[in-house]
């Protein structure tokens, strides 16, 4: 019998999550929640994730688990607690619902466990628990908390919420992701009747019914007459883009003369576009769609153009989406990733994996592309003009082209919340590159150059003493150990920790690092600095380090 490493043995557990029966589970659950498990606290908590997730799925639940789930509830590990949370609810443990309803109230708790709590409520799917839910969705709750409460009630009753749906996107508060709000609905086969039923003939604002169109047409089903509804609600014009030979012909003269690449690639990188969320450039992006890395030197111009004003017309290969019909009444749409005997997988049009049973499969039929219709209508001319040059240059010679220099492509930015700026401030910057589970941290994502914009980072300024400060990480995986060197393009203003201890900030800079996963955080003073962040990892000679940045989503 040959002994593992720590790495092998978590990797081992990790299997065991995603494929173990229910006895297989229970006993995992046992030895990962074991005091004296060697097991990192990071893998810990994507193990009982994953672990969680089999069981929703196939439905299985373990014996004997109500010990260990009340040990995860008192975990000081907000990770964990959520964990545990979320599993008390999935086994229905009873003695823990009270608690799990005052936690999903309680704005003293970070945002993680009240969502993991609200989440449970749905879980346990009791009268008492919908009217809890419900309660938690009332205006005068934090935004977050009253969209996590919709989606769960709108499993448990969708038309109630329907209501709240359309209550919260008639108030539409500042930050308000609107396809967030219907999620859950959205992906009901009556999801039509339901959302038209409860829009009835409310106002809606013209962003939000704009995003709300999006979001229908995403949707893998969407309802030509809601549609229509909400356009009507939003006092939108009937259509959108509509290419024929004459705007087309227009069009591919304006991008040759007119069109700015630079312009353009500001158009893409805009959040409420969508654009990154499935799509990679250099592996840096979402994985719904093909990585864009070469889409101009590959893809005619007027490929291009069709591409985006009718998605659906051309679907590149490997990319068309599969439509499933489960025997819930769940409508699921997704690129496959692979299908068994026992299950099938799917990736959404929100970059997440999705393992459907065969057996509760009562329909599949290729659906249509992931990309919705309308997703520039909001753009104008001349920014669809931009746009276009930009993917058209894209993989040619040149400024747009995706080089070989190793540099950060995928970054994280600290969350801005008054409670992290709190933390900061009772604290040091250290807690920052501590992993720390109270602060939470989005993707963003460098240009094609490799630099990564300051403009759009949130600001902290935790008191008066200290300049206006941005946080931001990039992960290293280095699978052969030894000494790597970083080219940090001007230093100025940025404060570097590398696995949370503070390091000395060179332009040149040399470190030795062992196999494994390593974070690099920066603090960058935004009153000393004004130009972005490029940092490079420069090939070595003997005994250098092997190593890449984790890209992805």
């Amino acid at each position: 019998k040959r002994s593992l490493n720590a790495e092998q043995t978590e990797d081992a557990l990790a299997a065991i999550a995603s494929l173990g029966g229910a006895a297989e589970i229970g006993q995992l659950l046992k030895m990962v929640t074991d005091p004296q498990a060697k097991v990192s606290r990071g893998r810990q908590v994507e193990i009982l994730t994953s672990l969680l997730e089999t069981s929703r799925q196939r439905k299985l639940r373990p014996a004997e688990v109500e010990g260990h789930v009340n040990q995860l509830m008192q975990s000081e590990d907000m990770r964990l607690k959520s964990v545990g949370i979320q599993a008390s609810g999935l086994w229905k443990i009873n003695q823990q619902l009270p608690l799990v309803e005052n936690l999903a109230g309680d704005l003293k708790q970070v945002p993680a466990v009240r969502m993991a709590a609200i989440e449970s409520l749905a879980g346990y799917g009791t009268p008492r628990t919908i009217e809890r839910i419900v309660s938690l969705a009332a205006v005068g709750r934090p935004t977050r908390d009253r969209v996590a409460a919709i989606n769960a009630l709108s499993r448990l009753a969708p038309v109630r919420g329907a209501k709240l749906a359309i209550g919260l996107l008639k108030d539409a508060p500042n930050g308000l992701e609107v396809g967030e709000v219907i999620r859950e609905l959205s992906t009901r086969k009556d999801a039509g009747k339901l959302l038209g039923d409860a829009l009835g003939d409310a106002s809606l604002e013209p962003d939000v019914a704009k995003l709300m169109v999006r979001a229908v047409r995403a949707s893998g089903r969407p309802s030509e007459e809601l549609i229509s509804r909400v356009r009507k609600a939003g006092g939108l014009e009937a259509g959108g883009w509509q290419l024929d030979a004459e705007l087309m012909k227009d069009l591919l003269k304006s991008v040759q003369q007119d069109g700015s690449a630079s312009k353009g690639e500001a158009i893409y990188r805009r959040k409420g576009l969508l654009c990154m969320k499935c799509h990679a450039i250099g592996g840096a992006g979402g994985k719904v769609g093909p990585d864009l890395i070469s889409i101009g030197g590959s893809a005619p111009v007027d490929y291009l153009v069709e591409s985006l004003l009718v998605p659906n017309k051309k679907v590149k290969e490997n990319f068309h989406a599969l439509q499933v019909l489960t025997d819930e009444g769940k409508v699921v749409n997704g690129i496959p990733v692979r299908k068994t005997k026992s299950e099938l997988v799917l990736r959404t049009a929100e970059d997440n994996v999705v393992t459907i049973p065969i057996e509760s499969i009562e329909q599949s039929k290729e659906g249509r592309s992931l990309m919705p219709d309308g997703t520039v209508d909001a753009l104008t001319r001349e920014e669809l003009v931009h746009l276009v040059r930009f993917l058209s240059e894209l993989g040619k010679v040149g400024e747009f082209s995706v080089g070989k220099a190793q540099v950060v492509r995928r970054w994280q930015s600290l969350t801005f919340s008054p409670q992290a700026n709190r933390r900061i401030n009772r604290t040091s910057f250290d807690i920052v590159a501590s992993d720390d589970p109270a602060l939470g941290w989005e993707s963003r994502y460098s240009t094609v150059a490799g630099v990564l914009p300051l403009s759009g980072l949130p600001v902290f300024k935790p008191h008066r003493e200290v300049n206006p400060t941005s946080f931001v990480r990039a992960e290293l995986v280095v699978t052969t150990p030894g000494t790597l060197r970083l080219a940090i393009a001007d230093t100025n203003g940025l404060s570097l920790w590398v696995d949370g201890r503070p390091a000395e900030l060179l332009a040149d800079l040399e470190i030795p690092l062992k196999r494994g996963s390593h974070v690099f955080t920066f603090a960058v003073d935004r009153e000393k600095r004004q130009v972005g962040l490029r940092v490079e990892l420069v090939p070595g000679g003997e005994g250098a380090a092997q190593a890449q940045w984790r890209t992805g989503k």
